[in-house]
């Protein structure tokens, strides 16, 4: 096992020069050979085979595993979500080792707006094709891999929120996009959270789609404080509503994750 960027050599005893090695996968590690010796470099964390030969055909094979780097972990949000057919959903990808690599497991539920998300704190956008649940696998350049959870369901022609359950990790400080599908038109929507401490509700809009930001705490950690439930949980849900004129309504619920990294 050896960490990313790192480079040892290695002596070859026995066989007959000259020895050539060959990696199975060079993005994880690569190496060269000089006389009786190689030179390992680890690349990206994961595993790699490397065959050894020397003149007289004999081989032997080499696990690897290269580990990632020390590095900010990588953060998508949300990292789940519900919406209906028809919605369009946005993530937003940050920490760990840009770019970012973007893979749907079943395109025919979601396609994403584009394959690689380039620099931290960059978005990609899933439209939703049909009724189905599916994986999005996020992997950065070091190999580090978060996995969204997407369920989609039919639509339906009464006000509604999209996403309509979202998860986020308590480290993420940023605001949520939701869009507003049903309204009655020309409507006039009114915003309300269950929770002001963790979700500012915006001002009244006509628009079809906006966003709620951090509200009065400087974060959003659900250990207990002032703003947390008075009791430790793995989740804590707030509601976003949004009444358009009619009285018409329609809830979204962001559930705010724990992890084992405590809020930072």
């Amino acid at each position: 096992m050896i960490a990313t960027g790192a480079e040892p050599s290695y002596g070859i005893g026995g066989g007959t020069a000259p020895f050539k090695v060959i990696s199975n996968d060079v993005s994880v590690a690569t190496l060269t050979v000089t006389d009786k010796a190689f030179t390992l470099k680890g690349v990206k964390g994961g595993a790699a085979t490397l065959v050894l030969s020397d003149a007289a055909g004999s081989t032997k094979s080499i696990e690897v595993t290269v580990t990632p780097v020390a590095t900010t972990p990588m953060l998508v949000t949300p990292a789940a979500a519900s919406a209906s057919v028809g919605d369009v959903l946005y993530f937003r990808v940050s920490g760990g080792s840009p770019a970012y690599e973007v893979l749907v497991n079943n395109t025919s539920i979601a396609m994403t707006s584009t394959p690689t998300v380039s620099t931290s704190g960059g978005t990609f956008s899933l439209n939703l094709l049909k009724v189905g649940s599916t994986t999005i696998a996020i992997t950065d350049g070091l190999g580090q891999t978060q996995t969204v959870t997407l369920t989609v369901d039919a639509a339906i022609a009464k006000l509604r929120l999209a996403p309509s359950a979202l998860t986020i990790d308590e480290n993420f400080k940023g605001g949520i996009t939701f869009n507003i599908y049903g309204g009655s038109a020309d409507s006039t929507y009114t915003i309300f959270t269950s929770d002001q401490a963790f979700f500012k509700a915006p001002e009244p809009t006509q628009s079809m789609t906006f966003s709620s930001g951090l509200g009065t705490s400087s974060d959003r950690c659900i250990l207990p404080n002032n703003v947390a439930p008075a009791t430790i949980t793995d989740i804590y849900d707030v509601q976003i509503t949004v009444v358009d004129q009619t009285g018409a309504s329609a809830v979204s619920v962001v559930s705010i994750r724990d992890n084992a990294r405590g809020c930072l």
